[in-house]
C-alpha cells in the first residue's frame, strides 16, 4: 500500500486571456468525465446497432473553498463562455508526473453560502478541443 497517491498530490489551473486561477490549494472534488459520439453504421438487415466513434467530448467539474483573498478576476474567469486552458496533474508536478492539457469553455461557477460553514465554488468545464496526456 505504499504506491498509492493522495489526494493532496493534485494539481490544477485555469487559464484564460485574463487570468491563472490554481485550483489546488483549497479544492475539495475534481472529476473529469469523458465521452464520445457515435455515427449509426447499421444498415440493411443487421438487428443490432453498429458504431462509429465520432468525436471525443469531456466534461470537468471542481469544487473548492471562497477564500477571503479570492480576487474578483478570478470569480470572472469563470464566466458562462469564457474559453481557457485546464490543466491537471493527480499525481502532482513532479517531472515525469502524468499531466492533462485540455481545452474548454467555462460553463459558470456555481455558487452557494451555508450558514455557519465554508463556502464553496463549483465550477463546471466543457471539453473544447483535443485532451493531451502528457507529463509534466
Amino acid at each position: 500500500m505504499a504506491n498509492e497517491m493522495a489526494g493532496t498530490a493534485f494539481y490544477a489551473t485555469w487559464t484564460t486571456s485574463a487570468a491563472t486561477v490554481t485550483l489546488n490549494t483549497d479544492y475539495r472534488n475534481f472529476s473529469y468525465s469523458p465521452s464520445i459520439s457515435f455515427i449509426d453504421a447499421a444498415a440493411g438487415a443487421d438487428t443490432a446497432p453498429t458504431r462509429l466513434g465520432y468525436m471525443t467530448d469531456g466534461e470537468a467539474n471542481c469544487s473548492f473553498l471562497m477564500l477571503n483573498n479570492m480576487a474578483s478576476a478570478d470569480i470572472v474567469s469563470f464566466n458562462e463562455g469564457t474559453i481557457g486552458t485546464l490543466v491537471w496533474g493527480e499525481a502532482g508536478t513532479t517531472a515525469g508526473k502524468p499531466k492533462v492539457t485540455l481545452p474548454a469553455i467555462s460553463q459558470g461557477l456555481q455558487r452557494g453560502a451555508t450558514y455557519n460553514d465554508v463556502v464553496i465554488l463549483t465550477a463546471s468545464w466543457l471539453q473544447n478541443g483535443t485532451r493531451v496526456i502528457g507529463t509534466f
